[in-house]
């Protein structure tokens, strides 16, 4: 069975196919796709100002109708639809003006839409061959995806057409969710976007556009003085600061790493000189742990929400290609993001907000249970306890903590403090790595040459897979007979990337995936990773060797070291430990043949270095391993079930000599939860959205709080714990933040 990328985005969710079956290779047959663009109902737009010296004086209602003239109003139908939304409109490749054009109006595609509006109409004249035509100009692109499913390789558009341009008779199609829909209001970009269209250049939020559900509206002056201190910035903790700041609050953004361009710099130094700055890397500095990623933008919260849609607008007002609002899969690479980073803290800055970078929050100030104040100063290297002439209190009238995925020594502070926390499950794994050609071919058989390393009219192929994968190993580690199967997954995938370390100390080592955005990279790789909980957390290491963890020196670091809610991360620094043993320090990762891993139980029955390696895109270098050892023995148990599996939907995936595996990716989202509250719950609660119920005034957001899984779910995350704030601060506690 041969495996296609779908046109859908997102982490795949935990695959549910029974165990014994073959696996589910995540086609996503076409559903209904919702609407791309918010689109203001009838009714719910604001109201229009009055022209210049115009009276404001309210006019008087118009009289009552008279009973026969209101009858026959109420009688008489609503104007004809002449405008409506067409799903799933195909395109061959020949006839398609390529991956990187989404506003081109191709004649392919305005043939289609018009025999998808001829097909659906009631009359007959209509449906003849050739009476119905569109012009080009009728339609409007609202989604283009590429499809190379078992139906054949295309492009796949939403588009939106106005009939009324149309040549030949009148057309009223029969309405079919899914296939022919009336169209929504067009959607206005600009006016979501949060900044203003100068805004890479140097421009100053936008004081006009609506958070979607949220507050909206200039706000009363806030009751404190005291800003709102927000830690972190990434997506979570730049997009709250901007919502803040755009509500006329005082912010100050922490950030315990470096701005983008220097930071940029501390990565050029590990990659060619192994040098590791602890607090400028791949997890920490200005734009989080996504910024050296691929920077997919796809996310499971709902591509056509109108929160997502103001996020990505946002970005766009920002320097970032429109094409991000059309495209099926939107990314922008790291290339792009770094430029994007700088034209927002340029316009926060010109929002009146505080950016401290290399700026730590060593601990939280606390008063009758509620947070008052942030002890920040530079990043402890060690980890050590703040000194106290290194660290001043800033104080705070509420804090948004949205530290990231590996901040565990800001985890540490902040359960100290006594914000409520709970340990999560996640997954882990190993990264793969495939000569690109080879996915492109196993994807699109002879259209693979069209791909021309990310050049070329179609885009650089990907793969989602997952399955059910039994563990029939050893009880250590939560296998053994009757043991349920686990889930295993692709994560992150990045097509023409690269393998890079997001250790944060030379002594743990972790990778990922990163590709720029023309995806060039002769390598194609992604995680393949399973799910962990308690039943795998008390493991230390194969073959009862337990990996010994440092001493705690400070209260925070006993923490991480003794509560129940860090379980995860004691495991976490387990694996990695024993991965940098492995790799053989310096951070190189221990590497092995995909072919290899699978020749046995215990990862391989022949030496480890018995075989060269075949070429890695890792800079670092890799050391020949057997991998199995550093998970519990059901993980590489299940690991090896699903690489099996995989390589029926994608052939080659396990059997081609070049797959090459990377120990280990861990950080695949926090092992722990912040716990929060929510505005109305149980009918009685005057909390604000999103605060501790054991902090007051601490609002978790984001990845490293354990509520969103990329770049997009983490701003949208961010922004709503703002609402948080805004109601407790502004409108006066309690105040409900709109659902969606």
């Amino acid at each position: 069975m041969q495996r296609r990328p779908s046109t859908g985005t997102g982490r795949p969710p935990p695959p549910t196919t029974a165990p014994g079956s073959p696996a589910s290779f995540q086609r996503h047959p076409k559903a209904k796709p919702a609407q791309p663009g918010p689109g203001k109902p009838a009714g719910t737009g604001r109201a229009e100002r009055p022209a210049a010296g115009a009276s404001t004086r309210r006019r008087p209602p118009p009289p009552p109708l008279p009973a026969a003239a209101a009858t026959a109003a109420a009688a008489s139908p609503p104007p004809p639809t002449t405008s409506y939304r067409l799903f799933g409109l195909a395109v061959a490749v020949e006839d398609d003006p390529g991956k990187d054009d989404h506003t081109t109006v191709c004649p392919a595609l305005a043939a289609s839409a018009a025999a998808r509006l001829a097909g659906a109409a009631r009359g007959e004249a209509a449906r003849a061959p050739g009476s119905f035509a569109l012009p080009p100009a009728a339609l409007s692109i609202v989604r283009k995806s590429f499809d190379a499913r078992a139906r054949g390789v295309c492009f796949s558009y939403v588009v939106d057409v106005d009939t009324s341009a149309a040549v030949g008779p009148a057309v009223r199609p029969r309405k079919k969710s899914g296939w022919v829909e009336a169209a929504p209001p067009p959607e206005d970009a600009a006016g979501l976007a949060w900044v203003g269209r100068g805004a890479a250049d140097g421009g100053a939020p936008s004081t006009s556009a609506r958070w979607p559900g949220g507050q909206g509206g200039p706000p009363p002056a806030p009751r404190r003085r005291d800003p709102v201190i927000v830690v972190g910035a990434g997506p979570a903790g730049l997009f709250a600061a901007l919502r803040l700041a755009r509500a006329g609050l005082p912010v100050t953004l922490l950030e315990r790493g470096r701005p983008v361009e220097r930071r940029g710099a501390d990565i050029g130094a590990l990659f060619a000189r192994r040098l590791l700055s602890p607090s400028s890397n791949l997890c920490y500095g200005e734009g989080g742990a996504g910024t050296w990623s691929d920077g997919k933008l796809a996310t499971q919260i709902g591509k056509n929400s109108a929160q997502v849609r103001a996020v990505l607008a946002t970005l766009v007002a920002l320097g970032a290609p429109p094409s991000i609002l059309t495209a099926g899969k939107p990314h922008l690479g790291t290339d792009r993001l770094v430029r994007l980073l700088r034209a927002l803290r340029v316009s926060l800055e010109a929002a009146g907000v505080t950016i401290l970078f290399d700026t730590e929050a060593a601990a939280f100030e606390e008063a009758a249970g509620r947070v008052t104040g942030v002890w920040a100063g530079p990043p402890r290297e060690g980890g050590g306890e703040p000194a106290a002439s290194t660290t001043t209190l800033l104080r705070a009238s509420a804090v948004i903590f949205a530290p990231g995925h590996s901040a565990r020594a800001t985890w540490a502070a902040a359960a100290a403090a006594g914000a409520s926390l709970e340990a999560k499950p996640f997954a882990v794994g190993l990264r793969v790595e495939h000569p690109q050609a080879l996915i492109d071919t196993a994807q699109y058989g002879e259209l693979a040459s069209l791909v021309a390393r990310g050049k070329g009219p179609v885009p650089v192929a990907d793969y989602r897979l997952a399955c059910q994968a039994a563990t029939e190993q050893g009880s250590a580690g939560g296998g053994g007979a009757g043991a349920p199967p686990r889930g295993v997954y692709s994560f992150c995938m990045c097509p023409g990337g690269q393998v890079v370390p997001t250790s944060t100390t030379p002594d743990e080592l972790c990778i990922n995936g990163m590709s720029f955005s023309a995806r060039g990279s002769p390598w194609a790789n992604a995680a393949v990773v399973v799910g962990v909980g308690p039943e795998d957390w008390g493991w230390r290491g194969a073959g009862g060797e337990e990996v010994r963890l440092a001493s705690p020196a400070t209260p925070a670091a006993a923490l991480l070291a003794t509560h129940p809610a860090f379980a995860g991360v004691r495991f976490q620094r387990a694996v990695e430990r024993a991965a940098a043993v492995a790799g053989g320090g310096g951070l190189r990762a221990p590497a092995q043949r995909v072919v290899d891993y699978l020749g046995g139980e215990a990862g391989g029955a022949q030496p480890a270095a018995a075989t060269p390696l075949p070429p890695s895109s890792y800079r670092l270098g890799v050391t020949p391993a057997r991998l199995a050892g550093l998970y519990p023995p059901a993980v590489s148990a299940a690991l090896r079930a699903g690489l099996a599996r995989f390589d029926r939907g994608l052939p080659g995936f396990a059997t081609h000599p070049a797959g090459l595996l990377h120990g280990v990716e861990t950080r695949t989202s926090s092992p722990v939860r912040f716990v929060r509250g929510g505005a109305g719950e149980g009918g009685a609660s005057r909390t604000p959205w999103g605060e501790s119920p054991g902090l007051a005034g601490l609002f978790p957001a984001g990845e490293g709080a354990g509520y969103a899984g990329g770049i997009v779910s983490a701003a949208v995350d961010g922004v709503r714990a703002a609402e948080g704030v805004i109601a407790g601060l502004v409108v006066g506690g309690g105040g409900v933040v709109a659902e969606w």
